[in-house]
């Protein structure tokens, strides 16, 4: 038998080849995380990288434990190639970018969710502002090469409006005709909120006006604060706002119209087709109510409309006639900038508008699925301050189909909010939201959101609390998906979009759509005068009593303090304090004035 000790030994002594050993580096920097990522979850790859590794010398040890982590990132993502979408700055001082490319995998990376959580001045404003810059292909050299990589993006700033001439001072002029303002700070011209442009893309589907007229009877149940509607009265209103978006004009000016007015629905009715008759059903059942001598229904009804027109900015916007040129469908699927400002300053509207347009784009993207997967362009929805909002059931559903449904549609939501209490009016499906948020969302913690990073500490492995606490300004600890797979790393924040990208002279923002002030309050004249001029001759051919001047006035004005009432009625405070018990008027605080409603 031979003795093989000898080789055996001089094998072990053999210096291993420098090759060699490079490999063994790669597989055990490179091929094993990934093939873990692939197989385990997070808490079970983390106890076989421990199994696998060896006990370092205690040298080695220190001088580990010396060494910042600095995480994982894709190769591709060091890039600042104008084709990919930069945010943020790698320690080197390289630019890191999501990745877009025509590939499927590609595809699906780039529309996955982001979550973007810091306190205030950690850096979200500034990186919402590049995001949607790079988006949009502003760093294209021209038209040609702008067509290939831009891509649509809604902004919504809803606080001060700054955010708003910042972008567009790094638009070049030569694609300003692919920006769209819609201003609700504006009053002069006001921006409608309406659903026409959803109704068209739906025109074959008769259920689309119910899906509508339901989600805004929704909103201005809210808006009012009103819980107390009976299933008659929702279901009259819903039905006037329904035929109105059939077959009428579409707006809360026509359903108004639609409830006090029988020959004009007598009208309607005549417009209907075969399959509308559940909506004839529910207009035959609105002329039987208002045949009624008293009805409370109808009554009830124009009472919170009446407590609705005193709230101009929103009555404004929604009693406006169609625009054709306010087009979603189009700006979503083509390359536009749509930039919109809803200020804080009116709490109440912005709480209706901010949802009214989340829930629009929502169903818009839904809609994508007409269009063949392979043309299904990309398209971010940037949204600030998502806390404003998230108490609103439609707006809980869409956050619970986050991290699902817009990939399919390849639209990227990226929201901010400041930390887990900005979920807290969210109620019972706080915990849902937050638990669909661990699966396959992209991740971007600043300073600031410490409740959020303990949270996701196995998911930001191997990035502990410690190392979260000692960030630098505007640096943040991130999860980006790049080619279906998660790399956690820890990188800086681009610079402001004015010092990175060349300047140009800023645009007005005044709006292009929508009626100015004077043209809605002249056609609101036109439609509601005749409605209420005859019951306004009836009361002057009857013996009419200070209750029914009070009754007219505040139906007719709505809103009215108890000077104004008793110097249009020439009546005493006293003989009012007696009258508003006996009419039990509502009354509401309108800043530091008590208004009074019927």
């Amino acid at each position: 038998m031979k003795n093989h000790s000898s080789r055996f030994h001089s094998s072990r002594t053999q210096k291993i080849p420098t090759w060699l050993k490079k490999a063994g580096e790669i597989l055990k920097t490179d091929v094993l995380p990934e093939v873990l990522d692939a197989l385990f979850e997070p808490k079970e790859r983390k106890k076989i990288e421990e199994w696998f590794k060896t006990e370092p010398l205690d040298e080695k040890k220190e001088e580990k434990k010396e060494q910042p982590k600095r995480g994982r990132i894709a190769g591709k993502m060091v890039t600042d190639s104008p084709k990919h979408i930069a945010f943020a700055r790698h320690r080197s001082g390289k630019i890191l970018s999501l990745v877009r490319e025509e590939n499927e995998e590609s595809k699906d990376s780039l529309s996955t969710p982001m979550m973007v959580v810091g306190k205030q001045g950690a850096g979200k404003s500034t990186l919402f502002i590049n995001m949607a810059l790079e988006f949009f292909g502003v760093r294209a050299k021209n038209r040609k090469e702008w067509e290939q990589i831009a891509r649509s993006v809604f902004l919504f700033d809803v606080a001060d409006g700054v955010m708003l001439p910042e972008i567009l001072a790094c638009v070049p002029e030569w694609i300003r005709d692919r920006v769209v303002i819609l201003n609700h700070a504006n009053v002069e011209r006001v921006v409608p909120i309406d659903w026409h442009d959803l109704m068209k893309l739906y025109q074959d589907d008769e259920s689309i006006a119910a899906e509508v007229a339901e989600i805004e009877t929704e909103l201005l149940r809210k808006f009012l604060k009103d819980d107390t509607q009976t299933v008659s009265i929702e279901r009259f209103f819903k039905s006037a706002l329904q035929a109105s978006y059939r077959v009428g004009e579409g707006n809360l000016l026509d359903a108004m119209r639609i409830l006090k007015d029988g020959e004009y629905r007598d009208e309607l009715m005549e417009r209907l087709s075969e399959t509308d008759f559940e909506l004839e059903i529910a207009m035959n059942q609105i002329d039987e109510e208002s045949e009624k001598e008293n009805s409370r229904v109808l009554e009830t009804i124009e009472n919170r409309i009446a407590q609705l027109r005193s709230y101009k900015r929103l009555f404004y916007s929604l009693s406006q006639t169609k625009d054709e040129n306010i087009d979603f469908w189009e700006w979503m699927n083509e390359p536009y900038l749509v930039l919109i400002h809803i200020p804080n300053s009116k709490e109440t509207f912005q709480d209706f508008a901010f949802t009214h347009y989340i829930i629009k784009i929502w169903r818009m993207m839904m809609a994508r699925e007409m269009i063949p997967n392979s043309c299904r362009k990309e398209c971010a929805v940037i949204v600030d301050e998502i806390d404003l909002i998230i108490k609103n059931k439609p707006v809980q559903n869409i956050f619970l189909q986050m991290t699902k449904k817009p990939r399919k549609y390849r639209t990227k939501f990226i929201f901010s909010f400041h930390d887990w209490s900005s979920f807290a009016k969210a109620g019972q499906r706080k915990s849902d939201i937050l638990r669909s948020f661990k699966t396959g969302m992209d991740m971007v913690l600043l300073k600031g959101s410490d409740e959020v990073f303990q949270d996701f500490e196995v998911e930001l492995d191997p990035f502990t609390v410690e190392d979260f606490h000692n960030l630098e300004k505007y640096q943040g600890i991130m999860r980006i998906t790049c080619n279906k797979k998660e790399y956690v790393f820890r990188a800086k924040l681009l610079e402001p979009a004015l010092m990175r990208l060349s300047s140009f002279s800023v645009p007005d923002l005044e709006n292009q759509f929508g009626m100015t002030k004077a043209s809605i309050i002249k056609k609101a004249r036109e439609v509601l005068l005749p409605l209420y001029a005859r019951k306004e001759a009836k009361s002057k051919r009857e013996n009419v009593t200070t209750k029914d001047k009070v009754l007219v006035l505040l139906r007719e004005t709505p809103g009215l303090t108890t000077k104004e009432i008793c110097e249009e009625l020439n009546i005493s405070r006293m003989t009012f304090q007696r009258i508003k018990k006996e009419l039990k008027l509502q009354e509401q605080r309108n800043g530091k004035k008590l208004v009074y409603f019927v």
